[in-house]
């Protein structure tokens, strides 16, 4: 049976009437949207859950939302000052650690040289800390010639010992460490009658994966008693570019085979690189 049967004209053959009584559907569901909030004011959640549910949801979309969108950009402003400020305290911070440890390296370089007049200690920050090579033990300092800088100076972290300045360069240094396989330096210590001793210490066995030191060349006179393990050994006063009295580092282990008076001495280095960036080079004071 065609729809023409049930009183419905087939598609495409609607007439007149047809036409009006759908525009006529149309228009009374139109007034009654219209009418709907006066008759029932408090609402028809049935009706309007779901297309309340679908503006809503529209307008959590920032492309459809400028206000949203506005929104968004405001946080993304907020975010990035936060990180610029949080970057400025972080760097503050770091630079009141840094005066507080140049303090007391400071004041530990007065109270290890015990001298009424210190050498001029110039701050070098550390660019480098370990040389590229791993048969060499250097710094690479960001001061040098240009800011008084000399080849031989003495470089130390409070009032220990590291080095010396080896190459020198208009705005940079290269320090050579004690614990190279190239340096040598002349070291003193006590042993247990108070005598002070003096001994040339260098790298030992420069294969040696491990940074240790040793001491040659050291007499014990009649009556000086014997050397101790960990008792310091310092600098001596044998070069003048090299404060005497700086420690240098701790005798670890004493050995004297042939009971001559000449003991080997294995010294455990006093430097710690990764304390502070930060070291003195010192410069001898011009006295005129």
């Amino acid at each position: 049976m065609t729809p023409a049967g049930w009183g419905f004209p087939a598609p495409g053959r609607e007439g007149p009437r047809v036409r009006l009584r759908r525009r006529h559907a149309w228009g009374a569901l139109l007034l009654l949207l219209f009418a709907l909030p006066v008759l029932r004011p408090q609402g028809a959640g049935a009706l309007e859950e779901a297309p309340g549910a679908a503006f809503a949801w529209a307008a959590g979309l920032a492309p459809l939302n400028p206000q949203l969108w506005e929104r968004v950009r405001e946080v993304a402003q907020d975010d990035g000052r936060a990180q610029e400020l949080e970057r400025v305290i972080a760097e503050l911070v770091e630079a009141r650690y840094a005066e507080a440890d140049r303090l007391q390296d400071l004041q530990a370089l007065r109270d290890t040289l015990e001298l009424d007049r210190l050498p001029v200690a110039r701050v070098a920050r550390v660019l480098r800390s370990r040389d590229p090579s791993p048969a060499r033990r250097s710094l690479l300092l960001d001061r040098g010639s240009e800011h008084g800088l000399q080849e031989g100076c003495a470089v130390v972290s409070g009032g220990v010992y590291l080095g010396r300045v080896h190459v020198l360069h208009a705005r940079s240094a290269l320090v050579r460490l004690v614990t190279d396989a190239q340096a040598r330096l002349e070291v003193a210590l006590r042993t247990t009658s108070g005598a002070r001793v003096t001994g040339f210490l260098r790298r030992r066995g420069p294969s040696l994966a491990q940074d240790e030191l040793e001491v040659t060349g050291l007499r014990l006179p009649a009556g000086a008693g014997r050397v101790r393990e960990h008792v310091p050994v310092v600098t001596s006063n044998a070069d003048a570019l090299v404060p005497a009295g700086l420690v240098v580092g701790y005798v670890s282990a004493v050995s004297d085979p042939e009971g001559d008076g000449f003991p080997s001495l294995v010294v455990r280095p006093a430097l710690d690189l990764s304390r502070s960036t930060e070291v003195f080079v010192l410069l001898p004071r011009d006295e005129g």
